[in-house]
């Protein structure tokens, strides 16, 4: 009997000293007082895009402070890169052109999660409207569009959307269908193993540790100059209000695209080419899904783009679709011949105009030298033109200014 007294305050003990430690850990909230002062990146992690309430901080955040911020979404092409004058957080962010841009999306972030976060956002969405770029790696048939989804998702978008109110029980359950076919625990089976106190502790500890780790990455972004630290609104943005000069910006932009691509007449950056072109090569030529499968536009992405416009009509969200290009140059070197491109291309154009969606096509610039700056991502007169057509998307009675 004594030697259970003595485990039992030796387990008491442990555990007021575990609260008291846990009531010290840096909370979520820590991190979203951040955003008061420093709302702004100049594209957030995939930490921070995966935090629906870190998002909507940051975007009220701007707002209050007089930011007049739009919200585009998108994928790998957002990924920030040094001496591009017309990426938009650069171009917007430290002028006045009378709005400013969340680039809110990472790498392998794909329709299933944009029709999410659209249905979580919703309300949230400056003047009901939204960019969203589309990459056509989506459809190809070498993409895994379910491990894709795993690592983008999100539970706290998913639980948002469906608290929407807007959005039919019908479509809420196929998109929750549609997660779940994915490997997505849908179930939402909540908290540790209690079949012991050990090993509820342990799994309690090992949840605030990772939850503190969470928080800390919220605060602090990938560190300070980092593309996703929190910073304050660029001192430019409230200047005095201008107009583009889209032909000056274009003329800088061939001019930083020429500078950087000295090593390769493919107008690839010169560290990609140098340092990870010929394995992109490799490895997209090793692909044998087109010749041996038959297939070019996987049978999944179609689906969930469609998911996405729905998502977008119900909760009278105005989307504008922007289909991304790719180095033409490059992918004629593969298997992924201009044929091949054109048969995914037409599938994303096909399902905008099938649902009366507007959408701008950037895909007659895939030999454009500095449109694209590796293989697929945008360069530097790419992010020029896309500016121009944000621009007229998000302000459209200054159209036609200088």
């Amino acid at each position: 009997m004594r030697r259970l007294i003595a485990a039992l305050c030796v387990i008491g003990i442990f555990a007021i000293g575990f609260v008291v430690w846990a009531f010290q850990l840096p909370s979520e909230q820590d991190a979203l007082d951040v955003l008061e002062d420093r709302p702004f990146q100049l594209h957030m992690s995939p930490e921070q895009t995966k935090d629906l309430d870190f998002v909507l901080a940051a975007l009220h955040a701007r707002q209050a402070a007089g930011d007049n911020t739009k919200l585009i979404m998108g994928s790998s092409e957002f990924s920030y890169f040094e001496g591009c004058s017309a990426y938009p957080s650069v171009f917007f962010g430290e002028s006045n052109y009378g709005m400013d841009t969340m680039m809110v999306g990472n790498p392998w972030f794909q329709s299933l999660w944009h029709a999410i976060e659209v249905g979580a956002l919703d309300e949230a969405i400056p003047d009901n409207k939204v960019a969203i770029f589309v990459s056509v790696q989506w459809f190809l048939d070498y993409q895994d569009v379910a491990e894709d989804y795993r690592y983008a998702y999100s539970r706290e978008s998913l639980e948002a959307f469906l608290a929407n109110e807007a959005i039919s029980d019908e479509l809420k359950d196929t998109v929750v269908k549609r997660a779940s076919e994915y490997g997505v625990d849908v179930a939402w089976a909540t908290g540790p193993s209690f079949s012991s106190v050990p090993d509820a502790i342990n799994g309690f500890a090992e949840e605030l540790l990772s939850r503190t780790e969470h928080v800390r990455q919220l605060a602090n972004g990938e560190g300070e100059g980092s593309q996703s630290a929190n910073q304050a609104i660029p001192p430019g943005r409230f200047s005095a209000a201008s107009s583009p000069d889209w032909d000056a910006l274009m003329s800088v932009s061939a001019k930083e695209g020429e500078a950087a691509t000295r090593s390769n007449s493919f107008g690839m950056l010169d560290s990609y080419y140098e340092n990870a072109y010929e394995a992109w090569l490799e490895s997209t030529r090793a692909n044998k899904a087109v010749s041996e499968v038959g297939g070019v536009v996987n049978p999944n992405e179609p689906v969930d783009f469609q998911l996405l416009l729905d998502v977008c009509k119900a909760c009278e969200v105005e989307p504008l679709i922007i289909i991304m290009p790719v180095k033409g140059s490059a992918y004629d070197e593969t298997q992924y011949t201009s044929e091949v491109r054109e048969l995914a291309y037409s599938t994303i154009r096909g399902l905008c105009e099938e649902n009366e969606v507007s959408y701008y096509d950037t895909t007659s610039h895939e030999y454009d030298l500095y449109y694209i700056r590796d293989v697929m991502h945008l360069g530097w007169t790419g992010w020029a033109d896309i500016d121009r057509v944000l621009y007229d998307f998000y302000l459209p009675n200054r159209q036609g200014a200088a």
